[in-house]
């Protein structure tokens, strides 16, 4: 693949391992002992989960290295030999060198300590990353240097020496607790075999070989891949990560993105993701801002895109509308808190830009509360999704109640936030020239034609040679890397999209995504994107990036110009 190992941690399905390579002042990373390659992990948010940094060493040399990344196979490649490193099963870490002597050293913090419970195994207690983990060579001479001084171990350093006849081989089983022995039967190469025949299971759906893009889809089927975590601690189910970088959170429209993504292709999977957040909802109806698997967030909310975005799964796959039974009790529920503890005049209101996922965009320079013309659209998306699926319930009374409740939001929405040119926050910031107030447009032909009218020419506005930019780039607000101040993201890119195809504006739907999928072909997956050079900005492997990319370049009809 051509991931760059400090950009895209290496990592496989189900774990919360990671291995990447640390180069501080680059892509805000800073929390490494040394630059170099590290065994670090998910856990948690913005903790230091690097435990291990990789040398590699001829006598007392230590060896320059290249580092060559395939999807379930990482190598580091010196001048005499090389290490490499795939995970069998999401908590293990298993190397192998040749020709070189492996160097493990262990994260210099407080209380981390090595323990030999054996003639060959050890055990670290890597308390910096709230983890433990078994050490267990295979083959080759393994040694451990270092001290204890007061409370922890220091200078401590695993070494895997391998014979002049054959690798050298080792694993690293890492676990919350004591744990017994790990149980290693299979060689290396199986080893690194059976996590590609996962692989291949989960991109086999996605790839496209005819398309121009194949290996850009292949690096996104990747990444997704890469970043679903297992079940632990507050997480419930397997739940895909924005980032293995620093965003290692699940936000509350995020995972819904991520959702639709997998529809299609991967069903049970697409459901996880779609209920993971909704397995934390408050008795009151509230979702949480995100979760992970040991904190949960719950000081503001996000946008209520999930009526919408389910009703876009079902397109994909009919087959999950078997499934409504399960998810209609807490979309009405989230629904209900919107409509009983956030309207204002009919209309739902915002205390902070965070709760429309916007977090700073020019809109709400003037102040919060604030009037929100997208979360308006989105409940009235929702409550004609709970309408929909009231009548397969044979609850005529409740879907009648809930089409009454939407057609009465999208009358005030126009009443009250349409300014003949677009539709606005309240009070709104006369300098702002965002693309947030054309979001409205995803309720299609409900809306008069004039309006429709009005916000596609709103978009083609913000249209720059890479895409839709958040601010437009002569506004005096805009900021070329200012977050939700003029960089190009993938949501309002993937809502706007569906939008235009909804109307009909075939076209101009074809080249925003056309833009948007170039752009990822140039630039990766990251959390967004410099509007007019099309840079990748902030973290750069974002997961609802590479799957509004999937969404968009896997359709039969979806070409490079």
């Amino acid at each position: 693949m051509k991931s760059d190992l400090s950009r895209t941690p290496f990592s496989r399905f189900g774990s919360y391992l990671t291995l990447v390579e640390r180069r501080p002042g680059e892509h805000g990373q800073a929390d490494a002992q040394s630059p170099g390659v590290w065994v670090s992990g998910v856990h948690g948010f913005h903790a230091s989960r690097d435990t291990f940094r990789i040398s590699l060493w001829d006598a007392d040399q230590e060896l320059p290295f290249t580092i060559e990344m395939a999807p379930t196979l990482l190598t580091l490649r010196a001048r005499t030999g090389c290490v490499e490193i795939c995970l069998p099963t999401p908590g293990m870490v298993r190397m192998r060198c040749r020709g070189v002597t492996l160097r493990l050293m262990l994260q210099d913090a407080p209380f981390n300590y090595v323990v030999p419970l054996d003639e060959s195994r050890w055990l670290v207690n890597t308390a910096s990353a709230c983890q433990m983990c078994t050490v267990d060579p295979l083959a080759g001479h393994f040694s451990v240097e270092g001290e204890r001084k007061q409370s922890h171990a220091t200078g401590i350093t695993l070494a895997l020496e391998p014979h002049a006849d054959a690798a050298g081989d080792m694993t690293l089983q890492f676990h919350v607790g004591f744990s017994g022995p790990p149980t290693v039967t299979e060689a290396f190469d199986e080893s690194v075999a059976r996590v590609t025949q996962s692989f291949e299971a989960f991109a086999a759906p996605y790839r496209r070989p005819e398309s121009a893009w194949s290996q850009t889809i292949e690096q996104a089927a990747w990444l997704n891949w890469s970043c679903v975590v297992g079940p632990s601690g507050h997480l419930k189910r397997d739940s895909m990560l924005m980032s293995n970088n620093r965003m290692t959170n699940i936000w509350s429209w995020d995972h819904a993105i991520n959702a639709l993504a997998l529809a299609r292709v991967h069903p049970d999977l697409a459901w996880d993701q779609l209920l993971t957040i909704f397995d934390h909802q408050l008795d009151s109806g509230q979702l949480p801002d995100y979760i992970n698997d040991t904190v949960r967030l719950y000081s503001y909310v996000k946008p209520p895109i999930h009526g919408w975005i389910l009703g876009r799964m079902l397109e994909a796959n009919p087959a999950l509308a078997e499934r409504l039974p399960e998810i209609y009790e807490p979309l009405t529920k989230w629904t209900q808190w919107w409509c009983q503890h956030r309207l204002r005049d009919g209309l739902p209101v915002i205390y902070h830009g965070n709760d429309t996922g916007w977090d700073n965009a020019t809109v709400f320079d003037a102040g919060v509360p604030a009037t929100s013309c997208d979360i308006a659209a989105f409940l009235i998306l929702q409550m004609e999704m709970l309408a929909k699926m009231a009548d397969t319930l044979d609850q005529s009374a409740a879907a009648a109640s809930w089409r009454t409740r939407a057609q009465e939001m999208l009358d005030q929405l126009v009443r009250q936030l349409w300014t003949g040119t677009q539709f606005r926050v309240c009070p709104m910031n006369p300098q702002s020239d965002s693309l947030f107030g054309a979001l409205p447009l995803i309720l299609g032909h409900r809306l008069p034609e004039e309006i429709r009218t009005q916000l596609v020419a709103k978009i083609r506005h913000h249209l720059t040679d890479w895409g839709l930019a958040t601010e437009h780039p002569e506004s005096p607000c805009y900021d070329a890397d200012g977050y939700w101040r003029g960089p190009i993201w993938a949501p309002p890119t993937l809502i706007l999209f569906e939008a235009l195809r909804a109307i009909g504006a075939a076209e101009l739907a074809q080249d925003v995504a056309t833009r948007f999928c170039l752009l990822c072909d140039k630039s990766g997956f990251a959390e967004n994107f410099d509007a007019c050079t099309g840079a990748p900005l902030r973290d750069p492997a974002y997961t609802w990036t590479a799957s509004v990319f999937l969404l968009m370049a896997c359709k039969e009809n979806r070409s490079p110009k």
